[in-house]
């Protein structure tokens, strides 16, 4: 009896050798897994280095920085942006771009960059489904350079902005009250997930709900820096899966976690149809913070015409209905 008991013993304390020793290489695996999803050359799940790289922030502490996202073959709208609202030295303005083959196109990128001073330029390819890279890099970009911002404004390069109302809003009615939790845009709750074919078709298999997490449309948003740091982390924790449209994956799927995040700034923004009526003298100039482009990019003096005729105003929080509850 007793020889059946010291057996039985060493066939557990066997059995429990051979499973810590599996913990212990699984932890391994974790842990290097983990590192090497971490590290400075990955984003979300690819490697990535920056093409082309610009110091914004440098010595000196925006209140805000502007990260705007281009594509590459967009050099009239980037150049438009800087001789108009822009041709501003108080916040850090960056162009965000992905990669491109033709060697003709990059080296025009990169004698823009020789003049301006101003293009982030990420290692993977420029394209529409590459757009959640190209976010997460300005995520990654501000969170490493830039973190004593206190916000991150992120637009597309359609987009037009009053920087002094901007830069009023930000330092008056938002810097006092409202520091942190903030991804402040349009709010979507329980948006549809497109399955019919069409440019933004999502397959089952790339996101499997009907509907998506609220998030806000990457058009402009405005995220505080304890988001910004917390989506990066996000982006770089392995459980996460890629998804290719980039307003849910980073403003949603990233952010699905967090309560009470999204505020709306709807009207803060001049309408298509409203920008259209300014220029064509049917309605009067107004005060608005962001607005779509709807002119001529080959028409500067049409946007500065627009620029020009801005009506300034000290606030437009009264606009928003969760800052005045």
């Amino acid at each position: 009896m007793l020889v059946f008991i010291l057996i039985y013993y060493h066939i557990l304390d066997f059995k429990n050798n051979i499973n810590n020793n599996i913990m212990y290489k699984y932890s391994i695996f974790a842990r290097k897994k983990s590192s090497i999803r971490n590290n400075g050359s990955k984003l979300i799940d690819i490697d990535f280095h920056y093409n082309i790289f610009n110091l914004a922030c440098k010595d000196d502490h925006p209140e805000f920085v502007i990260f705007v996202s281009s594509s590459t073959l967009n050099f009239k709208k980037r150049e438009a942006i800087r001789s108009t609202w822009g041709n501003n030295q108080s916040s850090p303005i960056l162009f965000a771009l992905g990669s491109v083959q033709n060697k003709t196109i990059q080296s025009q990128i990169n004698a823009e960059n020789e003049r301006y001073s101003d293009i982030i330029q990420g290692s993977f390819e420029d394209t529409y489904r590459n757009l959640s890279y190209k976010q997460v890099m300005m995520l990654k970009y501000v969170n490493k350079y830039c973190s004593d911002s206190m916000y991150l404004v992120k637009m597309d390069d359609d987009v037009f902005v009053n920087m002094q109302q901007l830069t009023n809003f930000i330092h008056n009615d938002l810097s006092p009250n409202y520091k942190f939790n903030l991804i402040m845009g349009d709010v979507y709750i329980d948006a549809p997930v497109i399955r019919e074919p069409s440019t933004w078709k999502v397959t089952p298999e790339e996101f499997s709900p009907n509907v998506y997490p609220t998030y806000c449309p990457g058009y402009r948003i405005i995220y505080s820096m304890d988001i910004v740091q917390y989506l990066h982390r996000q982006s770089q924790n392995p459980a996460v899966k890629f998804f290719w449209v980039d307003d849910v994956f980073v403003s949603g799927i990233l952010a699905s976690k967090l309560k009470d995040v999204h505020k709306d700034i709807g009207p803060l923004t001049a309408t298509h149809t409203r920008v259209k009526q300014y220029l064509n003298g049917s309605a009067k100039y107004d005060c608005f913070v962001f607005s779509s482009f709807s002119f001529d990019i080959n028409k500067n003096g049409q946007m500065m015409e627009f620029l020009r005729n801005q009506t300034p105003c000290f606030s437009v929080s009264n606009r928003l209905i969760w800052m005045n509850k």
